[in-house]
């Protein structure tokens, strides 16, 4: 009996996962030329090379296919304990390492352009979580009386993710200290 291999890491055969990478590849390039309304189920089957029809099995629609490539695009991020400048570090540092990525910055950069209904909600669901993590750092902070009461009001988290967009448009890489000298920049406003 003849039978097939599964990937190790989900469970995927490897004729699968050959054809989800294509078809990952084939959105990311699409919304990088195109934004969001480009992708298609006819668009993306003729830039990754896979069936319609093998699409239109997975997907019954461009939202389905958007949103199960979300799931492998954007990283989750772990929550940080230690309500101290080095978790801090950490956190801004996780974030610097979804949001930096080349493709990571162009969805973004398209997602919060963009106002009909579906991405609203796209973003909510897949950026809004890795946010919350920093969110729920500093006000954990504040409640533990770490961190002064203005650093749960939610500028905080924009600053951060605006340092982040803004320095990765501006530097083709971000350096790994950089997490380091904002963490280091930012924490003197925020500590108690």
């Amino acid at each position: 009996m003849k039978t097939q291999q599964a990937d190790l890491n989900d469970g995927r055969s490897k004729p699968r996962l050959a054809t989800d990478q294509k078809i990952e590849s084939a959105v990311r390039e699409v919304i990088g030329s195109d934004g969001f309304g480009g992708v298609t189920i006819d668009r993306v089957s003729e830039v990754s090379g896979v069936a319609r029809t093998t699409l239109y099995r997975r997907y019954r629609n461009r939202f389905e296919l958007l949103e199960a490539v979300a799931e492998q695009i954007v990283s989750t991020i772990p929550p940080e304990n230690e309500i101290t400048l080095e978790g801090f570090t950490r956190v801004i540092d996780r974030l610097r390492q979804v949001f930096a990525a080349d493709d990571m910055r162009k969805l973004v950069a398209h997602m919060f352009r963009a106002d009909d209904e579906f991405l609203v909600t796209w973003r909510a669901r897949f950026i809004g979580p890795r946010l919350a993590v920093l969110h729920d750092f500093l006000v954990c902070g504040v409640e533990a009386g770490t961190l002064v009461a203005e650093a749960g009001d939610g500028l905080v988290v924009e600053l951060v993710l605006g340092a982040i967009l803004v320095a990765t448009t501006m530097h083709a890489r971000l350096p790994d200290h950089w997490s380091d000298a904002l963490a280091k920049r930012l924490w003197p406003t925020i500590a108690a």
